[in-house]
């Protein structure tokens, strides 16, 4: 009796597991790293509110930031609160919940076609380049793609329940995922999910269930755009209104490009990696077996209809857009996800065996080599680890010991999928203990920071010198020990002489070296130097109570 329980229990606890290792992948190296690049605003943004209290409308350094709702910002709060300031853990972290629960979902989307479906799904999904590199970043872009997608989910899932009280629990939910997904980024979060769904809706001529629909998200849209400009109205005027309209809406549509029109394209072959091979290939193997098997490529499943047109919406829609970042395709990565799937799982079980015995051989040497690499990094690569080697040992031991169960416990059909998977797990868990602590701490500037400002009083003023504040003055804030509002940005020497009181000065090594004839006025003391941005600055001390006469 009691081994019958666990063969009952076991297949439900699967997906849970691997949902839980999703995340554990995502957040493992957050203590080896620093935040940098756009996680050092999301971060510092919540520093500023954790300092002053939670806000409707995020602030940089003191001023108003329309360009995002605050609900990330809030959800990091809330997650460094524990500790009263921010972490890398604590700021990747809302990030990181959103990714394995897109994974989850991914499963669940999957397996209304069939359980191997949603496995493929989950599996393609969770070891994509892009979406697993998006995932271990405080990226708000990936708690969005979560939103939208259960919005979606719980639509469809509405659409094919029959009990009237269920239909409308689901509804309900999918409103309440939409709201969050607009206090998460602004008026897309309900272009998404109102474009996909209704889409889906055209696409099957379900006329009646469209007009009711459109009726919703226009009164939904009005609720969520006349409170969020309501308080920021409240909170200043109405050129803080016009501010986040240009930079919600109307600044994103209409300019010229910061990329080609191929961009994302080759964003996408990227971000999928090889999981593009294996699709193709079961592609041309579906052709290869003639027009009965090129029929079975026509969606007949609902929901690779609807896979279909959200990944074409999603792709449309932001290719469209003025600007263009790989961040921004992540809403379309279950979709996709799903169709590549799909493609895998109708060519499976017609693979030559012998062709199979080359490709599971080729792996396994990939594998070494994987292995091999990450350790010749590690012991000749002449930069500074930040692991220690009792990591590295663990990294290669987990790694080794997942390959050995993939070898024992999968089928052999699937076995090339799952070691495909593993085979990106190596590189990308490789990639974050070894390159991109690294890389962070010469792009944050923490240590530099931090090194500066032990060497002086706290009631010393901090001057930055021709260093931008939404830029690299955003960086220097996040690990300053100062509040925001307290750092000073100076962008030229006249200014600096107007200054009556001794202050630390911060700027570009370039940029400071050509001060040498205002450095003569007072007495000067050289501090540290050191990399924000992977440029070269440094900090001195100047004093104004020594003036020559």
């Amino acid at each position: 009796m009691r081994s019958e329980i666990k063969r009952d229990i076991a297949p439900a606890c699967w997906p849970w597991i691997f949902f839980g290792l999703t995340f554990l992948a995502y957040t493992w190296s957050t203590p080896f790293r620093d935040l940098y690049s756009l996680e050092a605003r999301n971060a510092l943004i919540a520093k500023e509110m954790l300092e002053r209290g939670l806000s409707l409308v995020p602030t940089v350094i003191g001023r108003p930031y329309p360009d995002y709702p605050p609900l990330y910002f809030w959800l990091e709060v809330l997650f460094s609160w524990p500790l009263g300031h921010v972490t890398t853990f604590s700021a990747v972290l809302p990030s990181a919940l959103a990714a394995s629960g897109l994974v989850a979902l991914g499963f669940y989307l999957g397996r209304e076609i069939s359980l191997r479906t949603g496995w493929l799904t989950a599996i393609v999904l969770a070891t994509s380049p892009g979406f697993w590199l998006n995932g271990s970043r405080a990226s708000i872009d990936m708690l969005l793609a979560f939103e939208v997608t259960l919005a979606v989910f719980l639509l469809y899932r509405g659409s094919e329940e029959e009990d009237p009280v269920r239909r409308r629990c689901m509804d309900i939910g999918a409103v309440l995922a939409m709201i969050a997904a607009f206090f998460s980024k602004g008026p897309i979060g309900l272009v998404l999910p109102g474009g996909i769904w209704g889409g889906c809706l055209l696409f099957e001529r379900r006329w009646q269930g469209l007009i009711r629909f459109i009726l919703m998200m226009s009164i939904l849209g009005l609720i969520c755009v006349g409170a969020e400009l309501l308080a920021v109205w409240h909170h200043g005027g109405m050129d803080l209104v016009n501010e986040v309209i240009r930079s919600q809406a109307t600044g994103r549509i209409g300019k010229e490009s910061n990329h080609s029109i191929f961009y994302y394209p080759c964003y996408l072959l990227s971000a999928i990696g090889p999981w593009w091979l294996w699709a193709i290939a079961a592609a041309l193997s579906g052709l290869k077996r003639g027009p009965r098997a090129l029929a079975q490529l026509v969606p007949g499943h609902p929901v690779i209809r609807l896979a279909l047109v959200w990944f074409l919406l999603v792709f449309c829609l932001f290719s469209l857009a003025s600007s263009r970042h790989g961040r921004y395709l992540l809403p379309l990565f279950p979709a996709l996800a799903l169709l590549i799937s799909v493609a895998i799982d109708r060519s499976i079980t017609t693979w030559d065996l012998g062709r199979l015995r080359k490709v599971l051989l080729s792996l396994d040497g990939l594998f070494a080599i994987s292995l091999l690499s990450g350790w010749a990094i590690y012991l000749f690569f002449p930069i500074e680890h930040v692991i220690s080697l009792e990591w590295m040992i663990v990294w290669s031991c987990v790694m080794s010991l997942g390959w050995a169960l993939i070898q024992r416990l999968t089928q052999q059909a699937l076995r090339p999928i799952a070691l495909t998977a593993m085979l990106l797990t190596i590189g990308l868990s490789g990639f974050s203990i070894l390159v991109e602590p690294v890389l962070s701490r010469q792009e944050s500037g923490r240590p530099f920071v931090e090194a500066a400002e032990s060497m002086v009083d706290q009631d010393i003023p901090v001057v930055l010198y021709r260093i931008h504040p939404d830029k690299n003055g955003v960086k220097y804030a996040l690990y300053s020990h100062r509040l925001p509002e307290k750092l000073r940005f100076c962008p030229s020497p006249e200014r600096l002489e107007s200054l009556k009181e001794s202050y630390m000065l911060v700027g570009y090594k370039r940029d400071i070296e050509k001060l040498r004839d205002s450095f003569k006025k007072n007495r000067v003391r050289p501090l540290t130097k050191g990399l924000i941005h992977r440029k070269e600055v440094a900090a001195y001390l100047v004093s104004k109570h020594f003036l020559k006469r």
